[in-house]
């Protein structure tokens, strides 16, 4: 019967959707695949701003009628942040940063404070999307956080950017509160090259060396 509804008669389409919301049974119009159902009750639940499981299955059937769609991804995406399925809703926001080209960068945001709030900074570094993670990274400078997660931020970034004096400066901090002068000197010779019409870094350097009695290897070098 879904099947030819709307088609046959399409003065019993309004009463066929009507009926399926009320009941909260709109998956047998997915089932049906008809294209006329999905979306007319796609259109009722947008209209509602609806973020069910129920309306995040007529939004995902919906989306094979029309892929670029934004306000299908944007209530996808919702749903499923609001869900904990972080991967599928940074995917939604992906897709979104590329569809909406005005707003792109307020995707990437909420990506990456997805990723903080959800405590899952792992996941994007293993995800590896460079955007993100320097959106990450930009949260975290902008708070100058140092806990092993945004360390872990920090070098990822330098892997595609390895020329970042902000990140690089921060680091050189980290390294040496941890005792780490090997890592300490080698930021203070490349913030040197990159940054130092800035910033005194061989006077940083030689103030190391001196006090880490480390004359007379530096001599050696």
């Amino acid at each position: 019967k879904l099947r030819t509804l709307g088609t046959a008669d399409p003065n019993i389409l309004p009463d066929t959707i009507h009926y399926l919301i009320a009941e909260g049974q709109t998956d047998y119009a997915i089932d049906s695949n008809s294209r006329e159902l999905v979306v007319e009750i796609c259109t009722e639940f947008l209209e509602d701003k609806l973020q069910t499981p129920e309306a995040g299955r007529i939004y995902l059937k919906a989306l094979e009628y029309d892929r670029t769609d934004q306000r299908l991804h944007r209530m996808l995406a919702n749903i499923y942040n609001q869900s904990g399925d972080v991967k599928r809703a940074v995917s939604e926001l992906t897709i979104l940063h590329q569809l909406d080209k005005d707003q792109s960068d307020v995707y990437i945001e909420e990506a990456a404070k997805i990723y903080l709030e959800k405590n899952r900074i792992s996941t994007a570094i293993a995800e590896g999307n460079p955007l993100i993670i320097k959106k990450i990274a930009q949260l975290y400078l902008a708070r100058s956080e140092v806990n092993p997660e945004a360390v872990a931020i920090y070098e990822k970034v330098l892997e595609f950017q390895p020329k970042a004096v902000g990140i690089n400066r921060m680091l050189s901090t980290v390294y040496l509160t941890r005792g780490e002068l090997d890592k300490y000197m080698s930021k203070l010779r490349l913030l040197y090259e990159i940054d130092g019409s800035n910033h005194d870094y061989l006077s940083d350097l030689a103030k190391c060396i001196i006090d880490n009695d480390m004359i007379d290897e530096t001599l050696k070098e």
